[in-house]
């Protein structure tokens, strides 16, 4: 977890093995954030530190402080997620020092919701990676990149996001005469290990078919266990990005989430009903799941078109 041990003292002295018990809890409590996002506030924590020394002696409120330090990454030109994501590495830490801590304090929403106010900042997708696009990019891939086709690919009809591209494990993946099945025994949405579910079908398109593609891979490679793709989460979104520069296509438009956006956007597209996309993207929330469907021409399936004769 971000942050310095803290000191346990038992009867004046120190308990070496209450401060292991606290040390194993912290491990274990810092499981809940994704690597990356430990790695962030990390260094959310680090900055904040940084500008609160330069202030010099200040005995303002810890609320009031942090609304300042709001205002100043604001000011800087930080993005409205990167304040919150800042702002809630700054909580932790508060918390775990025993600092009275609520991020609904008066001054912290008055500061967010001015700085939301002034930005007006809308979030910056990525296009899709269409079924159309997915034939191109998959054509474009050396013959002997046989990883990197089971991975667009796989990507792209699971739906997963790339955290849990890069973990599935081959005895989480069970083949079937129709295709195969993937057991998910942790998402981001599944943060209690519930068992979890996709199916993916054989495609007639060999070149796209994830089916081929993942058993192709995992002859090559010999994976009898373990990771099926020993590769970073940055590493599928460069695929997916070098993929779109070899098609023409401007690499900056596409990430890791163009896959799964691409997904369904496409079975929006047939017809395939919210529901049954939900069921592959596995949302809970329909509002969420509606964000991942991102049509290219609005005209398309558009509820107006012949409506009155």
């Amino acid at each position: 977890m971000v942050g310095q041990e803290t000191a346990i003292v038992v009867d004046g002295a120190p308990s070496v093995a209450l401060a292991r018990a606290q040390q194993v809890a912290d491990e274990w409590a810092g499981f809940e954030l994704e690597p990356s996002t430990q790695r962030a506030y990390r260094a959310d924590w680090a900055a904040f530190r940084a500008w609160r020394a330069d202030l010099g002696p200040c005995d303002k409120d810890p609320h009031e402080l942090v609304a300042l330090y709001l205002a100043h990454m604001a000011h800087e030109g930080l993005k409205v997620s990167t304040i919150c994501r800042a702002l809630a590495a700054i909580g932790a830490q508060m918390l775990k020092a025993g600092v009275e801590w609520s991020p609904g304090h008066p001054a912290i929403r008055r500061q967010l919701k001015s700085i939301r106010r002034r930005r007006r900042e809308k979030p910056a997708k990525k296009l899709p990676v269409l079924a159309v696009d997915l034939v191109t990019f998959a054509d474009g891939l050396p013959s002997d990149a046989t990883m990197d086709r089971a991975i667009l690919t796989v990507g792209w009809f699971t739906a997963l996001r790339r955290s849990n591209i890069v973990r599935i494990q081959r005895e989480h993946v069970t083949f079937d005469p129709r295709g195969f099945e993937l057991l998910l025994p942790w998402s981001k949405t599944n943060q209690d290990g519930d068992e979890q579910r996709v199916a993916v079908w054989a495609q007639n398109n060999a070149g796209v078919c994830p089916v081929r593609a993942l058993r192709a891979w995992l002859e090559e490679s010999g994976i009898a266990s373990g990771l099926v793709f020993d590769v970073s989460e940055r590493y599928v979104a460069r695929l997916v990005q070098s993929c779109a520069a070899r098609a023409g296509r401007d690499p900056a438009d596409f990430g890791a989430h163009s896959l799964r956006a691409g997904l369904a956007t496409t079975a929006d597209e047939r017809g395939r009903g919210l529901a049954a996309i939900m069921r592959q993207t596995l949302h809970k929330s329909e509002r969420v799941a509606l964000g991942y469907v991102r049509p290219p021409d609005l005209f398309e399936g558009n509820v107006t078109k012949d409506l009155i004769d």
